[in-house]
């Protein structure tokens, strides 16, 4: 029994040691890249040639390069908060209400998955241009909640559905209204699917530059 401890502790560490690197290892090369001359940009010494805080110094101080890291920062940020407060709300909503057209509206926010982003543009461009929200960080944060809703929401009715219906009763029998069973009860139990929102919505954002060259 010892033996097949050891055999499979020793498995599980190497196991972690490799994944970590190929994690790691990109990271690891792009502040190695980062560190070198201009001229040694293209070079495959890793760490052992000569490292300079040139380029990381240019970019601290060059005021059009911090811009556009604000614009991303507050666009992300801003578009993943969004998100997760919509989603959450849509997906208690989905989970523990019965209403007519539920079903539809679920459906269709399974069927909008099936078309690419890309294909909306010329569309959210001139819903954004009739508006006046053209050129303007509302533009991206609306459209980037839109991308959000459907994945967010779909996901955070999975852990509303885990969710007894009878604490949510016995809540109301308490007194509690729908804000605060959902603020108190049911939102806190959902804290990693939120998180996981979250950060699904800030990668998106983040790694969008289609709309953002486009909107704005």
């Amino acid at each position: 029994m010892f033996q097949k401890t050891t055999a499979f502790r020793l498995f599980f560490w190497l196991s972690l040691i490799l994944i970590g690197f190929f994690i790691f290892f990109p990271l690891l090369w792009l502040i190695n890249t980062a560190l070198k001359p201009t001229s040694e940009t293209f070079s495959t010494y890793f760490f052992t040639g000569p490292l300079t805080l040139d380029n990381i110094i240019h970019i601290v101080t060059d005021s059009k390069i911090m811009g556009y890291l604000k614009n991303s920062l507050i666009v992300s940020f801003g578009s993943s908060l969004m998100a997760t407060i919509v989603c959450a709300f849509a997906g208690y909503s989905f989970a523990k209400f019965r209403y007519r057209g539920r079903k539809f509206v679920m459906g269709m926010f399974m069927m909008s998955q099936a078309f690419p982003q890309a294909i909306l543009l010329l569309s959210i461009y001139s819903l954004m241009n009739k508006t006046g929200l053209l050129g303007s960080y509302w533009a991206l944060l609306i459209s980037y909640v839109v991308f959000t809703l459907p994945v967010g929401t779909w996901t955070l009715k999975s852990y509303f559905d885990n969710i007894p219906d009878s604490l949510i009763e016995s809540a109301k029998i308490d007194g509690a209204g729908h804000w605060r069973i959902m603020t108190k009860i049911v939102f806190p139990m959902a804290v990693p699917g939120m998180i996981s929102i979250a950060i699904y919505g800030f990668v998106w954002s983040w790694n969008d530059l289609l709309y953002s060259m486009t909107l704005v």
